[in-house]
């Protein structure tokens, strides 16, 4: 794969990620304020997160495919 193709694909995700900032700073707040943190303490703050990333990926990945 031509490098100008995985440097679009990456430079992509990096914008289409960034729009799960707000997802990011709630979990990260999450997980900072547990003094005692324990598994699932954040699951669902975590969820958010994964949702919105994976569909940023996605996003970015099927809008930039090439087929060679």
């Amino acid at each position: 794969m031509p490098e100008s193709v995985v440097r679009k694909r990456l430079t992509g995700i990096a914008k289409n990620v960034s729009t799960c900032s707000t997802q990011a700073t709630v979990y990260a707040a999450c997980v900072i304020n547990h003094s005692d943190l324990k598994k699932d303490s954040c699951l669902k703050e975590f969820l958010a997160l994964k949702d919105c990333v994976q569909k940023a990926v996605s996003k970015t990945i099927y809008s930039n495919f090439y087929f060679y």
